[in-house]
């Protein structure tokens, strides 16, 4: 979605120097501007007489096996995913080829500290599902509620509004907001009420679900064509509802379906609030993205950025059926493969189009994909040094003490940007600075004309624009300006494209999609992007107890295609008096080095580890370590020796000492005294410290001593694996919390007896 907003306070109380210490160069000291930001219930509750497929209900708690998660993409359909996966107890991690994430609503902070934003954002009061995703990770406050009006700007500065404030609510505040409005004439006015009046809005207001099929099934024709059909004007089209089209899919009412522009209308006149517009407090990477990304890395999520997918691994059971085996990925000239038990691709459509195996379009899901193409779209950023938008005083325009002027979605017929909005004033936390004035944030739509051309060209040409519009900001001069320029963004919502969008389940069992651009019954926009996680996450849950089949098959088919490799000339030799097993090569009767192993698991283990030099990546050790965890190796003693050098470092608060030979002798002494072991892995993670590669793992630990007092000796804890080069463990370092003092005296504390009930 590509728009900005309107106002709640007028502009000289909204100064944004209020909003003192959010930037270095904000003005200190001054009281904070009375605006509502958080969100009300009655604004993103959608359950109650509203389509069921725009407001899912909250998904039942998910009581499947846990499974491990791999996110391809950090934009909102990503992160969306995310957290409903952590919330249900799953383990997530996303890889993101940018440095920053976001994705289509990401923003960055230049050298000289601008924040430059991928587009203007707007969050209309039908965003249900963002608006639940925003309270769920705190971020709630982080929205400036604007006046309930929509403002359209045309050249020579006067101004005409679609103006909703009315004491009555829907549908009857809509009613008279197209009676009164001074947008259109008369006649066009009347014309206009006559095609509403014979729209599926006005099943809406009784049969929510049964308008929604209605719209769904006018995707084949353009709004123009049906707008034209139903008695309204080539006029009301140009100067009210292109502006609108263009803001909402960044195409024009010819070109776009009906089904998204009648999505919209059935929500503004069935909601009353669904067409109040709220805008950030500051930059979406602050405001929106960063207190996603903080809920999920609290929740032991995991963010990968410069981590770019390049291939999707993938292979065929004897059955014939496709799944997926792994990812590889790229960083700078490093790369590995990473293996999950789901993979989800969050990507817009020039993204998914890159990352599917081109054998996959023999499937008609991945096919029609190809038939989706995104629209171009060129966000322009201007900074001047007095205020562009206010057209009553001159010489307030001209000051730089209080920010004056439209804080206000702007739509205009009259421009190549279809919509734009001072960010100074309607974001002020980031984009106002002290000193300064207006920066005008303009969407060029259709982008086309404008993506060949050199970006001081299109300021140019966006300034003169600008001046069209606002006469009186003539003699202003322009003091910073950027251009960021878009080749694909939304998917182009044109009349029978609809049938082309992807369900988020896919043929490949393990592989799923999510983004705004699939199967969901909104349009392409941050609410669509957010439904799209949710339904995404609700398969995946749906798919476990499969998708856990799926996991254990492929473990059983690797180990046998690893163990026929490696047993090929090789044979077991069994040892009766011992009950352990060696491998051994029969022509040069050499052992192989697996004495110890009690049973096939062990010895298989061994024999992967060994031949197929593992470990080779960080991913392969973080696989062993989850493995020996599952052994509960620091109780039992079965642990893969293989990863660890020989002279590793092992410490703990009591003893610190060098040799894996030792680590294992040591473990043969202490087991015996184990009574009822349990070692749990509540998370484990990679890191980098300066130039060593480490991996984390937070434990606890239970188990009672074979003493005559039994004593129970419960630990939490974490270890700290460094690895070298070759991805050996060099350094085992144990942390405990609790002191060494405290964990020792639990040795000569009885546990308590326990009660028969019989």
């Amino acid at each position: 979605m590509a728009m900005a907003a309107t106002s709640c306070a007028p502009p000289s109380t909204l100064g944004p120097a209020s909003f003192a210490g959010s930037s270095r160069r904000r003005r200190r000291g001054a009281p904070p501007p009375r605006v509502r930001c958080s969100l009300d219930s009655n604004v993103s509750d959608m359950a109650v007489n509203a389509p069921k497929g725009l407001f899912p209900p909250e998904p039942e708690h998910y009581r499947g096996p846990k499974l491990k998660v791999a996110i391809i993409g950090s934009g909102l359909a990503g992160m969306s995913t995310a957290v409903e996966l952590l919330d249900q107890g799953h383990e997530v991690d996303l890889y993101e080829s940018r440095p920053f994430i976001g994705g289509k609503v990401g923003s960055f902070v230049d050298r000289k500290g601008n924040h430059i934003e991928m587009g203007l954002h707007v969050f209309f009061g039908c965003y249900s599902n963002l608006f639940r995703l925003m309270k769920k990770v705190g971020a709630d406050n982080n929205l400036l509620v604007k006046e309930h009006t929509h403002t359209f700007v045309n050249k020579g500065g006067t101004i005409g509004e679609l103006d909703f404030r009315f004491p009555v609510g829907a549908p009857l505040h809509g009613i008279q907001a197209f009676l009164r409005t001074n947008q259109l004439k008369v006649y066009d006015k009347a014309r206009n009420a006559v095609a509403l009046a014979l729209s599926p809005v006005v099943r809406a207001l009784v049969d929510p679900d049964g308008a929604l099929q209605q719209v769904r099934d006018l995707d084949d024709v353009s709004f123009s064509d049906w707008f034209l059909s139903k008695g309204g004007t080539r006029e009301s089209i140009t100067r009210m509802w292109d502006p609108v089209a263009y803001a909402l899919g960044f195409i024009d009412c010819d070109n776009i379906s009906a089904r998204c522009m009648l999505t919209i209308f059935t929500l503004f006149a069935t909601k009353t609030e669904a067409s109040l517009l709220r805008m950030l407090k500051g930059s979406p990477d602050v405001y929106l993205s960063g207190p996603i990304k903080k809920y999920i890395t609290d929740r032991g999520g995991r963010f990968h950025l410069r981590w770019g997918c390049r291939e999707v691994l993938y292979d065929k059971s004897p059955d014939g059926e496709t799944y997926v085996k792994g990812l590889l990925i790229s960083k700078a000239t490093s790369r590995e493969i990473i293996k999950a038990d789901a993979y989800v691709a969050a990507c817009d459509v020039p993204g998914i189009k890159r990352l599917l195996p081109s054998e996959w379009r023999q499937w008609d899901t991945f096919d029609n994909i190809y038939k989706l193409d995104g629209v171009p779209v060129v966000t322009v950023q201007l900074r001047y040094n007095g205020w562009v938008t206010e057209l009553q005083d001159l010489e307030k325009s001209r000051q730089l003490q209080k920010a004056v002027g439209l804080d206000n979605l702007l739509y205009t017929p009259d421009a190549d940007f279809s919509c734009f909005s001072d960010l100074a004033l309607s974001s002020p936390a980031d984009y106002y600075i002290e000193g300064q004035g207006s920066l005008i944030q303009a969407v060029l739509t259709p982008g086309d004309p404008y993506m060949p051309l050199p970006n001081e060209e299109i300021i140019s040409k966006v300034q003169k624009q600008v001046l069209e519009l606002f006469p009186s900001s003539r003699g202003l001069e322009l003091t910073w300006s950027s251009v960021v320029k878009i080749g694909q963004s939304l998917y182009r919502e044109a009349p029978g494209n609809d049938p082309f969008r992807p369900d988020q389940k896919t043929p490949v069992k393990n592989f799923f999609l999510s983004g705004s651009y699939t199967k969901q019954d909104y349009i392409d926009s941050m609410e669509g992007a957010t439904l799209s996680g949710r339904r995404t996450a609700a398969y995946i849950c749906g798919s476990g107890e499969e998708l856990l089949a799926l996991r254990k098959k492929l473990v059983i088919d690797d180990s046998e295609k690893a163990m026929g490799k490696v047993c090929a000339g090789y044979g077991w030799q069994h040892h009766n008096a011992i009950g352990t097993m060696e491998l051994v090569d029969f022509e040069t009767e050499q052992y192989l080095g697996f004495e110890g192993c009690r049973d096939d698991d062990d010895i298989q283990k061994r024999v992967i580890g060994k031949e197929l030099g593992l470990p080779r990546s960080v991913d392969d050790v973080v696989a062993v370590l989850e493995a020996d965890y599952q052994q509960a190796y620091f109780l039992t003693g079965n642990f893969t020796p293989d990863i660890y050098t020989e002279d590793c470092l092992f410490e703990d608060p009591t003893i610190k000492f060098r040799g894996r030979s030792r680590y294992s002798q040591n473990l043969d002494l202490l087991v015996p005294f184990f009574d009822s072991p349990s070692l749990e892995l509540e998370n484990i993670e990679k890191g980098l410290r300066v130039e060593t590669k480490f991996i984390m793992a937070t434990w606890t630990l239970r188990t009672y001593l074979r003493l005559p007092w039994r004593p129970l000796i419960a630990i939490r804890g974490n270890t700290t694996y460094d690895l070298d080069e070759e991805y050996k463990v060099t350094r085992h370092a144990e942390s405990w919390d609790v002191s060494a003092l405290e964990a020792i005296s639990q040795i000569f504390v009885p546990a308590p007896k326990q009660t028969d009930v019989s």
